[in-house]
C-alpha cells in the first residue's frame, strides 16, 4: 500500500512538473515570438540605407500600414499592425515625410511616426515667369497641389485682404532663393511663409534703396527675375547687368533685354530673340 502510495504520488509530481516545464517552454516561446515583433529588424530596403516615407494628410493608421507594405519598405504586415495597435498609433498618425532607415525594428519605426518628427526638405525656385510656372515648380516639392496654389494666386480678395495684394503683383512676394519647409505644407501655409520671407526681406534699409533708385519693392524683384533670367551663371557680372537696366529705366528708355521681351511674347523656349519675334 505504501508503495502503491509513493508510486501515485510521483506520478502526479511527473505530471506537474512537466506541466510546469510545458508552460514554461510555451511561455518562452511566445514571449520570444513578441520580441521579434517587437525588437527585430523589420524594415528592409534593399540596396538602400535609408528612405523618404510620405504620409499624406488625413491618413489613418491602415493608410501607413498600406504605404509602408505596397512600398517594400516592412517584410513583415502582421507584426507591425499588431505592435501599431498595442502603442496606439491609430491616434497619433502625423503627416510628413519621414527618413527610415533598413534594419529598423517596428518598436523605432512607430516611434518615430507617432513622434511626427519629420525630416524637412529644402525647397528651391528660382527665375518665375509666371504663377502657373509657380504653382508647378513649387507643387513638385511639398504636398500641395499646383491647383490649390493657382486658386489662391488668382483670388482678389483672398490676396488684398491678407498680403495687400493683387494677382497682377503677387509674383513679386516670392523671392528666389532656398528655403527650409516641412513637405506637408498646404497652399496658404506655403504663401504666408514667403509673406513673412518678404517682409523680412524689404528691411527698411532695402526699402530706402529701393526709393533711392526710385523703384517700387514689386519693380525691384521684377527687375532682379530679369536679370536672373539674363545672367544665371556668372553672379559677379549680375549687379553689371541690373546698374545697366537701372541708367535705362532712369533715363526713360526702353530695357531691350531678350527676358522682357520673351515675357511679353510668352514663348519661354526662345532662347534668343530676333526680329521676327
Amino acid at each position: 500500500m505504501v508503495k502503491k502510495k509513493k508510486g501515485k504520488k510521483s506520478f502526479v509530481l511527473k505530471i506537474v512538473v512537466s506541466l510546469i516545464l510545458v508552460s514554461i517552454i510555451g511561455g518562452g516561446i511566445w514571449a520570444y515570438d513578441k520580441y521579434k515583433m517587437i525588437y527585430l529588424p523589420n524594415v528592409f530596403l534593399g540596396k538602400n540605407i535609408k528612405e523618404h516615407l510620405y504620409i499624406p494628410s488625413g491618413s489613418t493608421m491602415q493608410d501607413v500600414v498600406h504605404i509602408l507594405y505596397e512600398n517594400g519598405y516592412i517584410i513583415n504586415k502582421s507584426s507591425f499592425e499588431w505592435l501599431a495597435e498595442q502603442k496606439n498609433y491609430k491616434n497619433h498618425v502625423y503627416p510628413g515625410r519621414y527618413v527610415i532607415k533598413s534594419g529598423m525594428s517596428n518598436n523605432k519605426l512607430i516611434d518615430l511616426l507617432r513622434s511626427g518628427e519629420q525630416e524637412p526638405l529644402k525647397l528651391t525656385f528660382n527665375s518665375i515667369r509666371t504663377k502657373e510656372q509657380l504653382a508647378i515648380r513649387i507643387a513638385s516639392q511639398i504636398e500641395a497641389d499646383s491647383l490649390s496654389i493657382m486658386k489662391l494666386l488668382l483670388d482678389k480678395n483672398f490676396l488684398a485682404n491678407k498680403y495687400h495684394m493683387n494677382p497682377e503683383n503677387i509674383l513679386s512676394l516670392f523671392i528666389p532663393n532656398t528655403y527650409e519647409f516641412y513637405w506637408n505644407t498646404s497652399a496658404e501655409k506655403f504663401l504666408d511663409r514667403m509673406a513673412n520671407e518678404y517682409k523680412a526681406f524689404w528691411t527698411e534699409e532695402r526699402k530706402a534703396k529701393a526709393r533711392q533708385i526710385g523703384l517700387s519693392q514689386s519693380e525691384v524683384t521684377i527687375l532682379a527675375s530679369i536679370v536672373q533670367a539674363e545672367q544665371s551663371r556668372h553672379n559677379d557680372e549680375k549687379p553689371i547687368i541690373a546698374g545697366l537696366y537701372i541708367n535705362r529705366l532712369k533715363k526713360g528708355m526702353r530695357l531691350e533685354s531678350d527676358p522682357t521681351l520673351v515675357y511679353a511674347h510668352g514663348d519661354f523656349s526662345i532662347n534668343r530673340v530676333l526680329n521676327i519675334h
